[in-house]
């Protein structure tokens, strides 16, 4: 399957005379037009890494290919324009006195004519749930509102990479559900590509690839039904199941024939 970015042999800690990697040896592909979440505990590494894919900090050693282009001083700037990011907290993504000026920000920076904005930032914003609040000033939104609006700003960038870092972590409830939703359904859009940083396990279940960090390397690989599968080495790292995983192995105790990883498969499936 091929690869939207690529990270080969990546080493990386913020202070050269810390014996300590936080990132060590690491290899993993985030494959082209599917929805992968990067989960694992504080300090587990995946926030690092997820700001050696934008280029934000460069690896100690090693390389980022973005498709098949090695990530270089020279190539930086232009492949960063073709990944958008939304931050943990949502306050610190607004440079708009209203969600229209925020979204058209990017497009001047990119030099959009005028005459083509008024239909492309009013396709994202009805796409990201916002259009109803196009002359609202930012700060008279709710938490997930503004990210609403970050995710409406990368849309009408066309960025082909959407980076979720800890992007629903300081939400309430109902802001998490609807920008997990709109993860899920940019997931399924042949022509983009997801990668969520979480440490939500209930995000994992609609992703279609999973890596789980544990100091600084890759401990798994894989598709969540396979990721779940070894709930007790998830356990071990500081990272729970699934309330339905672990419902599912409960029942298992009473019916030796009820499989709890086939049972979350058919859930997975469901759920996708």
């Amino acid at each position: 399957m091929k690869n939207a970015v690529t990270l080969e042999e990546i080493n990386f800690k913020y202070n050269s005379n810390n014996k300590d990697w936080v990132l060590h040896n690491v290899n993993c592909g985030f494959p082209f037009g599917k929805y992968t979440v990067i989960i694992g505990h504080n300090g587990s590494g995946k926030s690092t890494l997820s700001k050696i894919v934008t280029g934000i900090i460069k690896p100690f050693s090693g390389n980022v290919f973005v498709g098949s282009t090695k990530i270089s001083k020279t190539n930086l700037v232009k492949i960063r324009k073709n990944i958008g990011i939304v931050f943990q907290n949502p306050d610190n993504q607004f440079i708009g006195t209203t969600v229209k000026n925020d979204i058209i920000f990017g497009l001047e920076n990119n030099c959009v004519p005028p005459s083509e904005m008024e239909g492309i930032i009013e396709k994202a914003a009805k796409k990201a749930g916002v259009f109803h609040l196009y002359e609202r000033a930012p700060q008279l939104l709710s938490g997930g509102q503004k990210q609403k609006v970050a995710i409406a700003g990368i849309l009408a960038l066309k960025n082909d990479i959407i980076i979720f870092d800890e992007a629903t972590s300081m939400l309430d409830p109902r802001g998490k559900r609807d920008i997990k939703q709109i993860m899920i359904e940019l997931g399924k859009e042949k022509n983009k590509t997801i990668i969520s940083i979480t440490h939500d396990m209930e995000e994992v279940i609609n992703a279609d690839h999973v890596l789980v960090m544990d100091k600084g390397k890759v401990l798994m690989e894989g598709t969540p039904a396979e990721i779940f599968s070894h709930a007790e080495t998830l356990r071990k790292v500081g990272l729970d199941t699934p309330l339905t995983y672990t419902i599912s192995e409960y029942l298992s105790k009473f019916d030796k024939s009820f499989k709890p990883t086939i049972f979350f498969k058919e859930f997975i499936k469901q759920c996708q």
